[in-house]
């Protein structure tokens, strides 16, 4: 079995937002998680993955199933969201175009490219680090 982590992917990559692994959808190995709380802007997560596996969690997994379920509304929210992505690409053109943006506006501060939204700012040891960090929260960051 291989298991994806599809978090960052969701609603960003892929056709219609349905993440880097969306050729491998249907396949018997394959389970893929995707959270609803980040591009979806919604909560909870949603686990993608053969007929076989579904059915041992809704048999075995009582305890996770029940305590884990969305609400009507937040199921109902997600559906809308995943519409959406697919409905209006432009969306995720506009979060690429402002990812380029961000790259050039912040490589002279030591941000590097990454060909994703994540843009990660390595400082290094931890006390400039948490000083950097004390500075940003300070200015409402």
């Amino acid at each position: 079995m291989l298991l994806i982590d599809e978090a960052h992917a969701t609603g960003v990559f892929g056709p219609d937002g349905r993440g880097l692994a969306a050729d491998l959808e249907g396949a018997e190995n394959v389970i893929t998680l995707r959270t609803c709380g980040k591009a979806l802007g919604c909560e909870g997560a949603l686990l993608c993955g053969p007929r076989t596996m579904r059915d041992f969690l809704v048999n075995r997994g009582r305890a996770f199933i029940f305590s884990t379920a969305p609400s009507p509304l937040m199921a109902s929210a997600v559906r809308e969201s995943l519409r959406i992505l697919a409905d209006e690409p432009e969306r995720r053109d506009r979060l690429s175009a402002l990812t380029a943006f961000a790259e050039r506006t912040l490589a002279p501060c030591g941000v590097t490219p990454t060909g994703s939204q994540i843009l990660p700012l390595i400082i290094g040891e931890d006390a400039p680090t948490m000083r950097l960090a004390a500075a940003l929260q300070a200015a409402g960051f």
